[in-house]
Order: structure tokens, then sequence, then C-alpha cells
């Protein structure tokens, strides 16, 4: 079975107000903790980021 992060699952099921408000978390999480420079920070950052700009399946527009 695939496992999916919670920002996946709250992408998925059309929450994208917490999809952001994970990747908001994420993002000001790495600025305190000062791990910006983190590759596997970027590579989920990016992941996330392009997820958000693809429109949701679910969303009507």
């Amino acid at each position: 079975p695939q496992k999916y992060s919670a920002f996946e699952l709250a992408f998925e099921f059309g929450h994208r107000v917490i999809a952001e408000l994970i990747l908001n978390t994420l993002n000001k999480m790495a600025e305190s903790f000062g791990f910006t420079d983190n590759p596997r920070y970027i590579a989920e950052k990016n992941y996330m980021e392009a997820l958000l700009k693809k429109a949701s399946p679910h969303t009507v527009r």
C-alpha cells in the first residue's frame, strides 16, 4: 500500500487551504531552524509547490 503524506491527502481531497497551510508551516519551520539549504527540504518544498500549481481535480472554478 502506498503511503501518503498529510500534504498529499489534503491536496487529493481538495483541501487546498490545508495543503497550503502545511507548506507554509514547513517553510516557516525551515527558516526558524535554518535548514532552508537542506536538499530533502528543497525537494519536498518543490514537490508541494508543483502540486499546488496544478489545478486540483476537485476544485470547481
